[in-house]
């Protein structure tokens, strides 16, 4: 069972709004779909969680406002975005995103499986960190379990 948190963390206010704002868009987007006309029709799937998105939205938004009640007024926009921030982008998260980028540059160049053997192990080790052997273990698994699905189950040649 999760632990309640009693205070408003770095940055979450911003994200709930950004959220909130981001699904009453996909909301308006969702009701442009045509054809609501039965529970089938094309546009009620995606109304139907976006309006979720949106209600959770709102939620979350009211939920961090009592719980920030107690907090001192003074604190400005800027600190808020600042500390978010800090937060967000340590080193581990920017070095990440690095790794993201070259294993997606990487997939061009040598392919799915090679990318995608090396970007696993690289990321077991740093942020799991239990080992050379369980990270490549987890790694030939994880490869194997995605080729006999897409290979199988799916017919998908994988490049």
């Amino acid at each position: 069972m999760m632990k309640a948190t009693t205070h408003v963390r770095a940055g979450e206010v911003i994200f709930t709004l950004l959220l909130l704002a981001v699904s009453a868009f996909l909301l308006f987007e969702a009701y442009g779909i045509a054809a609501l006309s039965s529970w089938s029709s094309p546009g009620a799937m995606p109304l139907f969680s976006t309006g979720i998105m949106v209600v959770t939205g709102i939620y979350l938004v009211f939920n961090g406002a009592q719980r920030g009640e107690g907090r001192e007024a003074s604190v400005s926009l800027a600190h808020h975005l600042g500390a978010a921030v800090a937060h967000l982008f340590r080193p581990v998260v920017l070095s990440y995103c690095v790794l993201l980028v070259l294993y997606l540059l990487a997939l061009s160049y040598i392919g799915f499986f090679y990318s995608s053997a090396v970007f696993l192990f690289v990321s077991f080790m740093v942020l799991w960190q239990q080992g050379v052997v369980k990270a490549a273990g987890i790694t030939v698994i994880s490869l194997g379990a995605v080729y006999v699905i897409f290979q199988y189950l799916f017919s998908v040649v994988l490049p």
